[in-house]
């Protein structure tokens, strides 16, 4: 995790990004991000509540 504050308020307008290596935004959220939902979106399977 790194935080960059004010770096990139204008191209990433939210609290949270998940950037893959290859420099990806794979996710962008605020504070209010539920984990389940993110891991559900960024690899494509069901969060747990889902199942």
């Amino acid at each position: 995790m790194v935080d960059l504050p004010g770096r990139w308020p204008d191209r990433y307008p939210t609290a949270l990004l998940l950037v893959r290596p290859d420099q990806h935004v794979a996710w962008m959220g605020g504070a209010d991000a539920r984990p389940d939902a993110l891991l559900h979106t960024v690899t494509g399977r069901l969060a747990a509540h889902q199942r």
